[in-house]
Order: C-alpha cells, then sequence, then structure tokens
C-alpha cells in the first residue's frame, strides 16, 4: 500500500466520522426539544435520537472497505470516496431527522 492509499483511507475514515459526531454531539440536545413537544416522534427522529452512536457504522464501513476491497490498488480511492458520500450524505440525513417533527408540527397547525 502507498502512501497516498493510506492518506486516502485516513482521510475517508475522517471524512465519515463528521456524521457520527454530529448525530453524537446535537441529537441529545434536538431530543430536549422533542420531548417538550409531547408528540410521538417520526421513526427516523425516534432512531436518530435515541440511538445517535449507530452513525458510528460509518467509518467502520469504510475501514471495511480498506481492509476487503478485492482490488489493492483501488483501497485508498474506494475509502475515500465512500467517506465523500458518507459526509455529504450523513448530514442531510441528520438535519432531515432533526426538523422531520418541526415540519410535521407546523403542517398540523397548518395555515
Amino acid at each position: 500500500m502507498t502512501r497516498l492509499d493510506t492518506f486516502f483511507i485516513a482521510l475517508g475514515l475522517l471524512m465519515a466520522s463528521i456524521p457520527s459526531v454530529m448525530a453524537v454531539l446535537v441529537m441529545p440536545r434536538f431530543r430536549e426539544t422533542f420531548d417538550s413537544f409531547g408528540a410521538e416522534l417520526p421513526f427516523l427522529t425516534r432512531v436518530v435520537a435515541d440511538h445517535p452512536a449507530i452513525t458510528l457504522a460509518l467509518p467502520i464501513l469504510v475501514a471495511l472497505v480498506a481492509l476487503a476491497w478485492p482490488n489493492k490498488a483501488q483501497r485508498g480511492v474506494v475509502s475515500l470516496a465512500l467517506g465523500a458520500v458518507f459526509a455529504v450524505l450523513g448530514p442531510i440525513v441528520l438535519v432531515v431527522a432533526a426538523y422531520l417533527p418541526i415540519w410535521q408540527l407546523g403542517a398540523a397547525i397548518g395555515p
């Protein structure tokens, strides 16, 4: 494995950790707000709020890909690409999960 592959894998792991850090640090604060609503939370919001550590699976998946990808020459690039996908999609899912109850409450109140 070259130094560039090692760098790509490390960068992929770092990027995949972004949603994990966001979930663990931010979602407990949203949970307090959600509890004050008194309404039942949507499934996605409940899963993310009750189990924010589930996002730790993202960097683990990048590490598994780095170890098990069949073509050794592509492991670094594939790990980097997967980490980039997680770094983009993870925060989007977390934002949707965090604001879904608020959007549903707003829709229930209506114009």
